[in-house]
């Protein structure tokens, strides 16, 4: 069999993926802070209505999900997997925002490499045939983490 690899490092694709859009949901800090124009939607308080710091966690990754789907306009249903995590226990927050949107979850444990972690596993996934459209996220509430 062909590996699809040049070296010991480097993951050669034959169909390389593409970045179809981002979107970045965040806290009233991060909003405030430098990069406050660059991200999607800034949340006015931290907890977003919600009674627990984890609902409010796995509530902003699935704004930034379903942002990210609206920017492309594929139907639910054409995406065959949603790669995330989080650094909660179980990847709470991760498996509620798949269970909200019905997608079947690759849990990613990466800590901070979850998101390219989840980007080069989605990049096979669509570069072996396995998928056309995968959704890649990870979540961080700073009262979560803390709990911790």
């Amino acid at each position: 069999m062909d590996l699809k690899r040049k070296g010991n490092q480097t993951v050669v694709f034959a169909n390389p993926p593409v970045i179809l859009s981002s979107y970045s949901v965040v806290g009233p800090k991060e909003g405030q802070g430098p990069l406050g124009k660059t991200f999607s939607k800034i949340w006015e308080d931290q907890l977003k209505g919600e009674k627990s710091w984890e609902v409010a966690e796995s509530k902003m990754l699935e704004q930034a999900m379903q942002g990210a789907i609206a920017q492309v306009g594929v139907p639910m249903d054409h995406i065959e997997f949603m790669l995330a995590g989080d650094l909660l226990n179980q990847m709470i927050s991760s498996n509620f925002a798949a269970r909200q949107m019905a997608l079947p979850l690759i849990g990613i444990y990466g800590a901070c490499s979850t998101m390219a972690l989840g980007m080069a596993v989605g990049s096979m996934l669509i570069d072996g045939g396995f998928a056309k459209y995968v959704l890649v996220g990870v979540s961080s509430h700073h009262d979560t983490a803390e709990r911790q």
